[in-house]
């Protein structure tokens, strides 16, 4: 009379506890299907109470939203598409939002018509429904592979890890945002891996004041993971250990950061195919790591957790490559006794959709994970 589970072992369990979602609502479109999408990237603007939504289009030009979140009837609507770069390249993009100077930053790989190349960041403040850019800034003239960034808010400090489009020499650079003049200063970019990596992913452990960074090892296909401590002052970052977080082959890695329970949460797709997440505790400058936990079985992709603040708990969304690229969640919540991780149900939420590219950003005004997909 129990409802069961199977496990991932084969046995058969007894399910003790199920945690899904209250409400969805169906895909919202916010540009013409005309134009496309190719990568794409948000935040949530804490200042404004808004969702900001960066993404390259079938041209592969650089465009900018602001949406407004309605817990009501669970929509969002949107302010007008801002264009902030021409680009001819489609190249990785990342977003993320310092909350000390209410600016958010676009680290993204130009290669524009002229012939300039090179890792680029770009300035954001959102006004009322919409979004003014400062002057874009070349950080470096080698075209990137993979962009991933975070704010460091004890240092006041933004982070942008990338790798070249070889993959060797993947480094960081530690920005500084004027919020005066919508700009942003680096310093010297420190490299946390000369061999080969890709498939970055980038999240801030406030409690511990340190940077995480996960990764595909690119020469020997394993997950590894980096703790990277910001000095405000040079606008440098040191790094201990490389750490192995999976010896199996990690792809599209995904990472957020558990504030309650003071944790980073790792999704990826464990030898290409199997959706699956671990926890891991940042402790100095080493972090460890407990047991993976799988989440789907089919080749689950391009997986992305986001931290619900107010519930606590961790959602992972993740594209079922198996299954016409439909979009996933499961909501999840971390055992800090054993760093464990608990699933809730699988839940579809992009209908007969394609999910194929994704990112996730949580409002905390009004309590809603919104999920962006490039159709």
């Amino acid at each position: 009379g129990k409802t069961v589970v199977l496990n991932t072992d084969g046995t058969v369990g007894i399910v003790t506890q199920t945690t899904g979602i209250s409400t969805v609502s169906d895909l919202i479109p916010f540009t013409p299907t005309s134009a496309g999408s190719s990568k794409v990237s948000s935040v949530y603007d804490t200042s404004t109470k808004k969702i900001v939504i960066v993404w390259k289009d079938g041209g592969y030009d650089l465009n900018a939203i602001v949406g407004t979140v309605d817990s009501s009837n669970n929509s969002i609507s949107f302010g007008s598409t801002v264009l902030f770069a021409a680009r001819s390249q489609d190249g990785p993009l990342s977003a993320t939002f310092d909350n000390t100077n209410n600016r958010v930053v676009v680290s993204y790989s130009e290669d524009h018509p002229s012939g300039t190349i090179g890792l680029t960041a770009i300035v954001g403040q959102v006004i009322g429904t919409g979004i003014t850019f400062g002057t874009a800034v070349t950080i470096n003239s080698t075209l990137m592979g993979y962009i991933t960034s975070t704010y460091d808010s004890t240092n006041d400090r933004v982070v942008i890890f990338s790798t070249p489009s070889a993959q060797t020499n993947g480094s960081a650079v530690v920005g500084a945002v004027n919020s005066g003049t919508n700009s942003i200063t680096f310093g010297s970019a420190v490299i946390y891996k000369a061999g080969q990596s890709e498939m970055l992913s980038a999240t801030y452990d406030s409690a511990n004041q340190k940077v995480v960074l996960a990764y595909k090892n690119g020469s020997s296909p394993k997950g590894e993971a980096i703790v990277g401590t910001v000095n405000s002052g040079s606008n440098s970052i040191s790094y201990g250990s490389t750490v192995v977080f999976d010896y199996n082959n990690s792809w599209n890695i995904g990472s957020t950061y558990d504030s309650a329970n003071q944790r980073v949460v790792f999704a990826y797709s464990r030898n290409a195919n199997d959706g699956t997440a671990i926890v891991g505790e940042v402790v100095g400058t080493a972090i460890t790591f407990g047991s993976p936990v799988e989440y789907s079985n089919n080749s689950g992709n391009l997986n992305i957790p986001v931290y619900d603040s107010t519930n606590n708990k961790v959602v992972i969304s993740y594209t079922d490559y198996d299954n016409s690229y439909l979009g996933y969640l499961r909501v999840s919540t971390v055992d800090t006794s054993d760093n464990s991780i608990g699933l809730g149900n699988s839940f579809l939420f992009s209908g007969t959709s394609e999910a194929y590219y994704m990112t996730c950003a949580y409002d905390t005004n009004s309590d809603r994970v919104v999920i962006t997909t490039g159709l």
